[in-house]
């Protein structure tokens, strides 16, 4: 039994170790064209790692089975932010050829119907550029001077409730429509506190063999 905590000291110290510095949030595409909010077309995940002063967001869509981007010249995704801020995006990949970085910051200036009005725009945007194969993910990291945190996308467009916006079609249509998310992102665990998890059951297995093997000592 000693054996055993030793083991598990181990794989707790090595298990602290793993966790990495970084904090991620989720958000679903809940709402439909028409405003409908109980669906899901997919989800945006932020992640934010750095350190303090130059912290970075990888972003992270993935659409729901079924469903792609809307085809050349259509909003691949729209974000609102807390400032004026002027971002740098790198590392743009899920079939980069078909996306462009549209220039933001313009404090509102990309609508996405039936999700804005004239004054509820979003301030971001990464349009779909040709129409090359059928991409169903983006991926992207976002950085700005100062650092850039997860608190920056939490806030809906501007004078609106929606977080995210995405142009998008059914894979058997050509039609496009609009998808938002109106709720606030979702944290999601991080593998370092998984890992944690795991010891933990381990440790009360433990504990509980430990206590059964003493309770049967006792019985004879």
């Amino acid at each position: 039994m000693r054996r055993f905590w030793l083991i598990l000291t181990a794989f707790l110290g090595l298990a602290l170790q793993a966790v990495p510095a970084s904090a991620a949030v989720q958000y679903t595409l809940n709402c439909n064209a028409v405003a409908t909010c109980s669906g899901n077309y997919g989800t945006v995940t932020l992640t934010q790692s750095g350190a303090a002063g130059s912290e970075s967001i990888h972003v992270d869509l993935t659409l729901a089975s079924g469903f792609q981007f809307a085809a050349n010249n259509t909003h691949s995704l729209l974000w609102n932010g807390l400032t004026n801020d002027t971002l740098t995006v790198t590392n743009l990949v899920g079939n980069a050829s078909a996306f462009n970085v549209v220039a933001g910051g313009a404090n509102g200036a990309y609508a996405a119907s039936p999700f804005t009005t004239a004054t509820q725009l979003f301030d971001y945007e990464i349009d779909r550029s040709n129409n090359s194969g059928s991409p169903t993910a983006l991926n992207f990291d976002v950085t700005k001077t100062g650092g850039l945190t997860l608190a920056n996308f939490a806030t809906g467009n501007d004078g609106g409730v929606y977080y995210f916006a995405a142009q998008i079609r059914t894979i058997a249509s050509s039609t496009a429509f609009f998808v938002a998310a109106n709720q606030a992102g979702i944290q999601v665990p991080e593998p370092g506190t998984l890992t944690l998890s795991i010891a933990g059951l381990a440790g009360l297995a433990g504990m509980a063999l430990l206590r059964r093997r003493r309770y049967r000592a006792q019985a004879h």
